[in-house]
């Protein structure tokens, strides 16, 4: 449930399983940025980058991609002071390679990128052949999160991506409108939800439009989109094995119903389940659907003022429509 609080801290997520090596990627202690005409936005962000040419957007992923073992994806966050996670990250970080949790990592980096703060971290798993790069700045009020994964060993790959992320650009004067971008739209009108908010594909509903970071039992509508799959079967499908996902987030389900629906003409697989997280019970209404572009999970998560809120996210489930 701390999606917002945890953007920063899935920076260094991905070294679980990293081997030692020697690379050096030779960054100052100052990476200037000067927009350029070349920059493009990334949609639903007030970043900007110079992608190579090889490079196409995959909006459905929200990466942008060489092939399918060779990409970078951009997250922006308007709730994270990352001037304060930024200490924690190292802290944690250094504790599990002291602990023997994690492997030591290829390289890092902490630099002045532009007049930010920022972090960089570049690693690699022999065991799937990938490396991955992770670049993370902000200040006060925002956080950046840009990662890159490239087949190990491809130099050439490695340049193209630590260029693009170096190349990032933050355009504070902008107010973006994620949601404008998305392949779903929703009416939360004469209810309590607002719009939040949005990491890449992951679009963030709570009550006033309001995010407390230290809350981790606030009331959310999550909405995630993701490539299509073929068929009711295959959405029903992919809306059951969420449930292994909620406990893996140490929900435990206690009970759930499910059922077929139809929400605006498609079909739609309908989940509802009450659990417990961290001792407070939790109500979860899931519906899962989408056309021959995208998929659309829709997740209601509520915490109290559970018939009223659960009323409330079951009456904008049926607004939702896939672009």
């Amino acid at each position: 449930m701390k999606y917002l609080t945890l953007l920063i801290g899935y920076c260094f997520a991905f070294v679980c399983c990293l081997a030692q090596t020697k690379r050096e990627l030779y960054i100052p202690n100052r990476v200037q940025v000067v927009k350029q005409s070349a920059h493009v936005q990334i949609p639903g962000t007030r970043v900007s980058v110079v992608k190579p040419k090889a490079y196409q957007l995959q909006k459905q992923l929200g990466r942008y991609q060489k092939d399918k073992n060779t990409y970078f994806q951009v997250f922006e966050s308007q709730s994270v002071n990352f001037d304060v996670r930024k200490t924690d990250i190292i802290k944690e970080y250094d504790d599990a390679i002291r602990s023997g949790k994690l492997p030591p990592m290829y390289y890092r980096k902490e630099f002045k990128f532009g007049n930010y703060n920022a972090l960089l971290y570049y690693a690699g798993s022999p065991a799937s052949s990938i490396e991955q790069i992770v670049l993370a700045f902000g200040d006060q009020n925002f956080a950046v999160m840009a990662t890159g994964q490239l087949p190990a060993n491809d130099q050439a790959s490695r340049d193209e991506i630590l260029k693009a992320l170096l190349s990032l650009y933050v355009d504070t004067s902008k107010v973006p409108d994620a949601t404008a971008h998305a392949d779903y739209s929703l009416n939360v009108s004469n209810t309590g939800f607002q719009y939040a908010g949005n990491m890449s594909q992951l679009y963030f509903y709570t009550i006033g439009g309001k995010n407390d970071p230290n809350n981790p039992y606030q009331n959310m509508i999550l909405v995630q989109t993701l490539p299509a799959v073929k068929g009711a079967a295959a959405l029903k499908d992919h809306s059951l094995r969420m449930l292994d996902q909620y406990k893996s987030s140490k929900i435990k389900i206690l009970s759930h119903q499910e059922r077929n629906i139809t929400i605006n003409g498609k079909y739609a697989h309908e989940l509802t389940f009450t659990g417990t997280y961290e001792g407070k019970t939790v109500t979860t209404y899931q519906v899962v659907t989408g056309n021959d572009k995208t998929m659309i999970v829709f997740a209601g998560n509520v915490f109290d003022k559970h018939p009223e809120l659960i009323t409330q996210i079951k009456k904008i489930a049926q607004t939702l429509k896939v672009k």
